[in-house]
């Protein structure tokens, strides 16, 4: 993760975030006069994890999940996304 002063990201906000969405890289932004800092992230990260905490937040879900990472690859099914089956 990189790390911008606020007064970096004011002189160069576009640059910042078109940087942002086209290398799905989060910025840290930091301010000088307190501890308190920032994050941007593009909207493709923001919706992964927003995805990532609904299943996680639904036991059936995050058991199935669980249950199926720990199988080995040659275990799984191959899927032909051409016809959805």
């Amino acid at each position: 993760m990189s790390i911008l002063s606020i007064t970096d990201l004011r002189k160069n906000l576009y640059k910042v975030i078109k940087n942002v969405v086209q290398m799905n890289e989060p910025i840290m932004i930091t301010n000088k006069n307190s501890d308190e800092t920032a994050v941007i992230i593009s909207q493709k990260s923001w919706e992964d994890m927003q995805e990532t905490i609904y299943l996680l937040s639904h036991r059936d879900a995050r058991e199935t999940i669980l249950k199926e990472l720990s199988k080995p690859i040659e275990e799984g099914t191959e899927l032909n996304w051409r016809n959805g089956a």
